[in-house]
């Protein structure tokens, strides 16, 4: 349904510098684009060749094809402290994750309760869904470039 809602603005023009703030405010934090920006989330160069209604697709619904290096792990130590984030390390000992915010999270084996990998993306859903369409719009004509700044 949102993804409906908001399908006019692929075919919109959007503003590219409108754009790069919303995804400053919205994606940078986890996503690298051009450069800059976070290693939570799959770099994002490149993605000017797709379409830009493939693109809203998986901006409104970041579950409907998730790497397995990019869903989610939620873990529970053994004090009941529950952490959940992408796994971007694991030894016989010690298990890193990536937190919605970028912070690296570093647990011992033997402070985990349990573990478990989710079959959802570590990207959250609704991140544009009350967004204007000249703001979505403005985001897929950032996203359409190359991330020069």
């Amino acid at each position: 349904e949102v993804h409906r809602r908001l399908l006019p603005a692929a075919s919109l023009v959007g503003d590219p510098a409108l754009g790069r703030a919303i995804y400053d405010q919205k994606c940078a934090v986890c996503h690298r684009f051009g450069g800059v920006g976070g290693e939570v989330g799959p770099a994002l160069d490149g993605m000017g060749k797709h379409p830009a209604a493939e693109l809203l697709a998986e901006i409104v619904d970041p579950n409907r094809s998730v790497e397995a290096n990019y869903r989610l792990w939620l873990v529970e130590t053994l004090d009941e402290v529950l952490v959940s984030g992408r796994l971007v390390e694991e030894t016989e000992r010690t298990i890193e994750l990536l937190d919605a915010n970028g912070k690296s999270v570093r647990l011992e084996r033997s402070e985990i309760a349990a573990m478990r990998r989710a079959e959802s993306s570590v990207m959250p859903e609704g991140l544009v869904d009350d967004l204007p369409l000249e703001e979505v719009a403005a985001l897929l004509a950032w996203l359409a470039g190359d991330g020069s700044r």
